[in-house]
């Protein structure tokens, strides 16, 4: 699977995309935030006023949606941990 982007919704309801624009081989990347106006993705023009606090909000939520999963893999990995421990105590002949 392939990522294009993050969706993030603000309280308000709008709807902004977060992707990375490739400038080819070699070339610089850049961070575009778009909005959904009328069921189609815009844009935003970084001399749109609201750009600058939009792109930290959407930052933000990355951050935090990658907080959540790095929670949820170590919650998993250490539910999986104790078992492994004993499985290897016991094959190796170790009282527990």
């Amino acid at each position: 699977m392939l990522a294009k982007g993050l969706l993030v919704e603000d309280r308000d309801g709008q709807e902004y995309l977060l992707s990375v624009n490739e400038q080819g081989q070699g070339g610089p990347h850049d961070v575009r935030i778009s909005r959904r106006v009328a069921g189609q993705w815009v844009l935003m023009e970084v001399t749109e006023p609201p750009v600058s606090s939009v792109r930290e909000g959407v930052i933000g939520a990355l951050l935090d949606f990658f907080t959540g999963i790095c929670r949820i893999l170590y919650q998993s990995d250490s539910r999986q941990r104790p078992q492994r421990m004993r499985s290897a105590v016991r094959s190796r002949g170790i009282p527990s």
